[in-house]
C-alpha cells in the first residue's frame, strides 16, 4: 500500500500517530531529500528495476571483475551476483543508480 503522509495528514508526527497492523509507526523526515527525476519515474512506470542482466556473457566476466566495473560510480551498491548459464543477474541498491551503471556497462561494450 502506497500513500503520502501529506494525503493522509500525517504531515506533524507528534500529533497523529501512524499505526500499521496494531504497531506504531515511527515518523521523522529523512536528513536529505532526493528527488527523484521525471525519467527516472517514467523508467519505473514502464518496468525499469533496481536488477541488471547481462546475456550471453564473457567468461572473462567474473563477479570480481563486475564489481571492480561499478565500483567507481557513486552511491551504487552491488548487492548481489548471480550467474545462471551464460547470463549474469546483478542485484544493485537503486533503480536511479542501476540506470546509470546500465549506460556506463554498455559504454564499455
Amino acid at each position: 500500500m502506497i500513500f503520502t503522509f501529506v494525503e493522509r495528514g500525517y504531515v506533524a508526527p507528534k500529533q497523529n500517530q501512524l499505526i500499521i497492523n496494531y504497531c506504531k509507526v515511527t515518523i521523522r523526515w529523512s536528513d536529505r531529500q532526493f528527488i527523484l527525476p521525471g525519467y527516472v519515474a517514467n523508467k519505473i512506470s514502464i518496468g525499469a528495476t533496481r536488477n541488471l542482466v547481462i546475456h550471453k556473457r564473457n567468461p572473462k566476466h567474473t563477479e570480481d571483475v563486475i564489481r571492480e566495473d561499478l565500483e567507481h560510480i557513486h552511491n551504487l551498491v552491488v548487492i548481489k551476483v548471480t550467474f545462471n548459464g551464460s547470463d549474469v543477474h546483478i542485484s544493485t541498491n537503486s533503480v536511479h543508480n542501476a540506470l546509470f551503471a546500465r549506460t556506463c556497462m554498455m559504454s564499455r561494450a
